[in-house]
């Protein structure tokens, strides 16, 4: 049986100076009361670099003493991959994304201000156990 690419189980870890991210802010939100403000990705205000966070650093990272999994960092416009669901060993849904390093601009510990309404609002997007993902 051939198994769909973008639904995989089990945990994923980055190699070599390959760094993965999850929760990626594509600024689409959803209202309080259910209605889906659409995301400008694509458009041309939608040429902007975007949040996310760190799932996995490869160990050959050059900027692996700069940042550490559950970080937040802002990619440069486009400077990602396509998302790939995963559902982990705990059975945690997620997308994840092949970051690139040299895209990075601005590094943050806690969630920046501008995606934590985001978060509020999309209750399936999940906290990082960093503890756990350390581990990988």
């Amino acid at each position: 049986m051939i198994q769909n690419i973008n639904d995989i189980k089990g945990n994923l870890k980055a190699k070599g100076e390959d760094i993965l991210v999850t929760n990626m802010y594509f600024g689409e939100e959803k209202t309080k009361g259910g209605i889906i403000v659409t995301n400008d990705d694509g458009k041309e205000r939608g040429i902007r670099a975007r949040w996310c966070q760190v799932y996995s650093i490869g160990e050959d990272s050059k900027i692996k003493d700069d940042i550490k999994v559950g970080d937040w960092i802002m990619l440069e416009h486009g400077r990602w991959g396509r998302g790939v669901s995963i559902e982990d060993n705990e059975g945690v849904q997620w997308v994840i994304r092949r970051g690139d390093p040299k895209g990075v601009l601005l590094i943050h510990d806690d969630v920046p201000a501008d995606v934590q309404g985001w978060l509020e609002h999309n209750k399936e997007i999940r906290e990082l156990d960093k503890e756990a993902l350390v581990k990988l």
